[in-house]
């Protein structure tokens, strides 16, 4: 599995991260990704739903981590992400208001 980043419009992403100067604040819930990735990874408090057999992030708690991280750099809409499957398929991974993630394969 390979996955693309793409912003949806450069320029307002970096017009957006120049006009809107990180803080305090947000600089710690942007460090605090791996706090995020260490809690999806733990049995009791997220179960194994996004982690592998070696406890390792699978591809539902890489994209649940990359959400949130966008979501804490305030980016949220502003990144599309495609995932790239070992057969060559490509799905639209997106979240919707609700935090439910949804790959949707590409037409």
């Amino acid at each position: 599995m390979n996955c693309i980043v793409r912003f949806c419009d450069i320029h307002n992403v970096i017009l957006y991260i120049i006009v809107n100067e990180i803080n305090l604040y947000q600089t710690i819930k942007i460090i605090d990704y791996r706090k995020t990735a260490s809690d999806l990874v733990d049995p009791y408090i997220s179960g194994t739903t996004y982690s592998n057999s070696l406890g390792d992030l699978n591809e539902k708690g890489l994209e649940k981590l990359f959400f949130n991280t966008l979501q804490n750099m305030g980016l949220t809409g502003k990144v599309v992400l495609q995932r790239i499957e070992n057969s060559g398929i490509v799905y639209n991974v997106t979240q919707d208001s609700a935090g439910t993630i949804k790959a949707t394969p590409c037409p």
